[in-house]
């Protein structure tokens, strides 16, 4: 004002210190025979914004060579994914980057289910006659997808060298 300036203490302070993230890598789930959710919860940005997350995985704990990014910016994240091979237990860590840099979760593994083979059943063949004949089989899936059916036959035990298709719709 029209009196001068009067200036208060000098008093000093510290800016908060800015660091790498905290990310922690949660269970797998929804785990099938070729697909997973992978889970991680980030604790703290470091307090700074973070700029890429996801999580690196692979069949082997010393080769983590797959990467999925997580989209959004929840603190909790994750990712499907696919083209995993039924019956292998993957690895997985989370990570967070920051301007700070990058961190990483703990290793936790998951393994696909098991890809079980169908059990068939063939049954006697019925409605015999001098040209044809109806063969029966069940089949129960046991988990499995089924791609095809049908019949394998011959004219003796060691030579069932033809193949016979059953349309899908008339099958059991």
């Amino acid at each position: 004002n029209e009196m001068g300036t009067t200036m208060g203490e000098v008093i000093n302070f510290t800016t908060l210190q800015t660091t790498a993230p905290i990310v922690v890598t949660l269970d797998a789930i929804s785990v099938s025979y070729t697909t997973a959710v992978l889970n991680a919860s980030l604790t703290s940005n470091g307090g700074l914004e973070i700029s890429e997350k996801g999580f690196f995985y692979g069949t082997s704990a010393d080769n983590l060579s797959q990467m999925a990014i997580a989209s959004g910016m929840d603190t909790d994240f994750f990712t499907e994914i696919s083209g995993l091979n039924a019956s292998t237990t993957y690895y997985v860590k989370a990570f967070a980057t920051n301007a700070n840099g990058t961190s990483l979760g703990e290793l936790k593994t998951f393994t696909t289910l098991t890809m079980a083979r169908p059990t068939v059943v063939t049954l006697a063949a019925t409605d015999i006659t001098i040209t044809s004949a109806r063969l029966n089989g069940n089949i129960t899936e046991n988990n499995a997808s089924v791609t095809a059916r049908g019949f394998q036959l011959g004219v003796s035990e060691n030579d069932l060298s033809a193949s016979l298709p059953v349309n899908t719709t008339d099958a059991t």
